[in-house]
């Protein structure tokens, strides 16, 4: 994921939150290197089968933007 498609989804979610009425927020937008880092830690399976399952239901825009 480039940095530039991470800030547009920063940018997204922060102004649905705040058009929500949220104004204290910090956004975090976890890239598929951090999965595979926690797969090769001693991470259970149980979790990174649930890791797995989440990626899975992410849908991707033609853009790369990612949604959960």
């Amino acid at each position: 994921m480039s940095d530039v498609v991470e800030q547009r989804i920063i940018q997204q979610v922060t102004a649905v939150l705040k058009d929500a009425g949220v104004n204290n927020l910090s956004v975090q937008v976890e890239k598929e290197a951090y999965f595979q880092h926690m797969s090769g830690l001693s991470t259970g399976f149980h979790e990174v089968l649930a890791m797995t399952k989440q990626m899975e239901s992410m849908k991707y825009l033609k853009d790369g933007t990612c949604i959960m």
